[in-house]
């Protein structure tokens, strides 16, 4: 009974530290992601506007919208939408956008261009530390399981009497 005491300590031990490792680097990992990001500027033309309290989206090649601005009515050049009438929201890699205010409800549907947009654009890097997280949770998964398994070791050992 000693030896599986003994057993279970220094497995606690191991299991912990490697455990606190993984999860410190999955952490901090994660947000390199958008770190190692590119800002970029572009004029954007032919986004459709969601109704006014609804978020729109400019869709996955341009994430992390941090800046809109220039944008008119595509098919009547002379309405302006003034960046007061929208609340811009950074969005993730999923793609950034904004949310039209009430003043503004004659843009709902309509299509926009926009003369500048910015977002933070993806990179290799960027995307070599997705992968590197991935990797990661993968690893965590797989020590989860081997922790498991010595935890029923040692619980098998406790009330197995040679």
């Amino acid at each position: 009974m000693e030896k599986e005491f003994k057993l279970m300590t220094t497995s606690t031990i191991i299991i912990t530290s490697i455990a606190m490792l993984v999860l410190i680097a999955i952490a901090v990992i994660s947000q390199y992601e958008y770190v190692l990001r590119v800002a970029t500027n572009e004029s954007t033309n032919g986004i459709t506007v969601a109704t006014n309290g609804s978020f729109t989206n400019f869709g996955t090649t341009r994430p992390f919208v941090s800046l809109v601005s220039g944008c008119v009515n595509a098919s009547a050049a002379a309405d302006v939408l003034a960046t007061a009438n929208y609340t811009i929201v950074e969005g993730t890699e999923a793609g950034g956008g904004f949310i039209l205010a009430d003043a503004a409800a004659r843009f709902s549907g309509e299509s926009i261009n926009c003369s500048s947009v910015t977002y933070r654009a993806a990179t290799t890097a960027s995307a070599n530390a997705d992968t590197w997280t991935a990797g990661l949770t993968v690893f965590a998964t797989f020590m989860a399981v081997i922790v498991i398994a010595l935890m029923g070791k040692i619980i098998f050992g406790i009330f197995n009497r040679k």
